[in-house]
């Protein structure tokens, strides 16, 4: 009679290793991209297109998410889940499309929660549900090795809550964020470029100050971030305008004619100059972050081309010389102008 084949036990104990292993696998490689993806994100912020970017973005963060749920424990990952969908959101999505910029902010929170956990799980969940006195206290014994989460975090979230800040009570969450951004702020203000700046500057140049707004406290962020980044992020100079500028046209009840058209004089130099030499500036300026350049010369030419939607009231006897000669000339709902006006 003819013996049976036997396998050798080694093999029988490979066999049921390979199944145990292959998640384990996946992990491995998907953790190992972190760096890749890294340079990809760097190499995606010098596109100096930026409708060529919004067309790419979604599918680099799809591709992200996918590896993202294979090592969901990455810290890596985490943060690049975060900074990415939390950029992308806020450079194209805000204005035309909230309900999906809501969608990238709230991923990015996760993100960022995910990678604060890995520092610090009690400060996540703080984070996650907590606020007044337990939040402070734990900040107060946060190591600045969360730093980075906590920043993307606040940043996301604030986004978010802005997203619906005419709803009521949604301000008053910012509370909570503020107190997150402050803590990033006080330890390492020039981190993501003068980003803790640039958080605080739209927080206080956006709001009344019956809310909690400071114009003045807003534009010193600004200048911050300015200095940090020698004048190069052009997207907190076009930031300053927007939010800055409106309030300069403030006047005191009883105000003479004069006086007010003064006050409206003021807030437009101070918006279309600012916006022009955003727009003069040289395409080159900042090579590793020409995308975030490329957003804020679209974002000026946006705000130059309606001026009065932000509050600003064009002089008389001034051109708008960026104002759209009919009604074509603007793709209703989007942040660009149609394809002849591209190409800067």
């Amino acid at each position: 009679m003819t013996r049976g084949y036997r396998p050798p036990a080694w093999g029988i104990a490979l066999a049921l290793l390979c199944p145990l292993t292959g998640c384990s696998l996946d992990k491995m490689v998907a953790g190992n991209m972190a760096p890749v993806l890294r340079r990809t994100a760097d190499e995606f912020n010098r596109t100096p297109i930026d409708r060529a970017a919004r067309e790419a973005g979604p599918g680099l963060l799809a591709t992200l998410e996918g590896i993202v749920a294979t090592a969901p424990d990455n810290p890596e990952l985490r943060l690049l889940q975060a900074e990415l969908n939390a950029g992308f959101a806020f450079a194209f999505l805000d204005v035309p499309d909230p309900e999906w910029a809501e969608h990238h902010y709230r991923v990015a929170q996760r993100g960022a929660l995910r990678a604060c956990a890995d520092e610090d799980e009690d400060l996540a969940d703080t984070l996650a549900d907590s606020t007044g006195e337990a939040l402070t206290a734990a900040l107060a014994d946060a190591d600045e090795d969360a730093l980075p989460a906590l920043f993307w975090w606040a940043f996301a979230r604030g986004a978010e809550i802005n997203l619906h800040r005419n709803e009521p009570g949604e301000i008053a969450k910012l509370e909570r964020v503020d107190a997150v951004m402050g803590w990033v702020l006080e330890r390492e203000p020039g981190f993501f470029n003068g980003g803790p700046h640039l958080y605080m500057g739209i927080r206080m140049g956006l709001l009344p100050k019956s809310l909690g707004g400071n114009p003045e406290e807003a534009a010193s962020h600004f200048e911050a971030v300015d200095r940090i980044t020698g004048g190069k992020h052009l997207l907190a100079q076009v930031l300053r305008a927007e939010f800055c500028a409106p309030h300069l046209a403030a006047t005191e009840s009883g105000a003479s004619i004069d006086q007010i058209r003064a006050a409206q004089r003021a807030a437009w130099d101070a918006f279309y100059g600012g916006l022009k030499a955003v727009l003069e500036a040289p395409a080159d300026l900042w090579p590793e972050q020409a995308l975030l350049n490329a957003v804020a010369k679209t974002r000026a030419r946006r705000l130059l081309a309606d001026p009065e939607a932000y509050n600003i009231i064009v002089p008389e006897g001034v051109t708008n010389e960026f104002a759209p000669e009919d009604e074509e000339s603007w793709e209703d709902g989007e942040d660009e102008w149609v394809e002849d006006e591209q190409g800067e």
